[in-house]
């Protein structure tokens, strides 16, 4: 599953592109295409996943195949600073001098802003591109979950540098988990924590992720495969487990401590009224 916030940037990627191909466009218009392409460059930059996503991993980019995004807050405020620039700069456009898909593109880009910063207002949660989650970590939120399925469809593996950058994103995997456990050990001390009924499933699949031994995980198998289809001489199997079961299973492991925890102090509430500023 990517999450939400790589497929709007993906789709914004998208507009910003198919804008560039449109006919010529007055002074304006020129003028807000080439800062939405800019803005979509500084994500780019910001982001390894969207460039993997995008296909931009390669040639002088080809290092960000080999990471993953900054889930910690230190790098959601990176993005938090995109935005602001970005509400700044919209600002001093004049949508009465826009037509067509310059003004869609204006508008789309306003309220992406906008919606974006509303969504740091929260002292918790996940702030991202289009709104904020008030978890981080769910049965379906979290990189534990994203990233498996990030580097099984959007990682290729074609050549041997390609499973090397893959064997750096299984360390990169285990950095981002504990970025992520950072984070909610915080939100939880502020009174942010799922209920339980969210915890216990979350749970669940925490124990079903961990119950392959190393060798035998998703993470292992699916780099093997796809060597082994490729011909790509290598201990690839050897070289993943290591990283799984000294990496990222130990991190997956502090992440479901900390979730197994909570769970004796959260209650079954559903609503997000409980939350600081729920009503909100």
């Amino acid at each position: 599953m990517l999450d939400r916030r790589h497929l709007l940037l993906a789709g914004v990627a998208a507009m910003t592109a198919g804008s560039a191909r449109a006919a010529p466009a007055p002074e304006q218009g020129a003028r807000l295409t080439a800062y939405l392409d800019q803005v979509m460059q500084e994500a780019l930059q910001l982001s390894p996943q969207l460039m993997t996503i995008a296909g931009f991993d390669t040639g002088a980019n080809a290092a960000a195949k080999q990471r993953l995004d900054d889930r910690s807050a230190a790098g959601l405020a990176q993005w938090k600073a995109i935005f602001d620039r970005m509400a700044r700069e919209l600002a001093r456009f004049q949508p009465e001098t826009l037509s067509g898909i310059d003004l869609v593109n204006h508008r789309t880009g306003v309220y992406l802003a906008e919606s974006t910063l509303r969504s740091f207002d929260f002292k918790f949660g996940d702030p991202g591109v289009g709104g904020a989650i008030p978890y981080v970590i769910t049965q379906l939120t979290g990189n534990y979950r994203n990233i498996p399925t990030f580097l099984a469809s959007q990682h290729t593996v074609a050549t041997a540098a390609d499973a090397e950058a893959y064997l750096d994103r299984l360390t990169a995997f285990a950095a981002s988990l504990d970025q992520e456990t950072e984070r909610v050990a915080t939100d939880f001390a502020r009174g942010a924590a799922p209920p339980d009924f969210v915890l216990r499933t979350t749970l669940v699949q925490f124990a079903a992720m961990l119950a392959p031994e190393p060798a035998k995980s998703e993470l292992v198998a699916n780099l093997v495969s796809r060597t082994a289809a490729k011909g790509l001489a290598g201990d690839w199997q050897g070289r993943a487990a290591k990283l799984v079961a000294e990496e990222v299973y130990p991190a997956m492991r502090r992440q479901q401590a900390l979730l197994q925890k909570a769970l004796t102090t959260t209650s079954s509430d559903a609503g997000c009224w409980r939350l600081p500023d729920g009503e909100a």
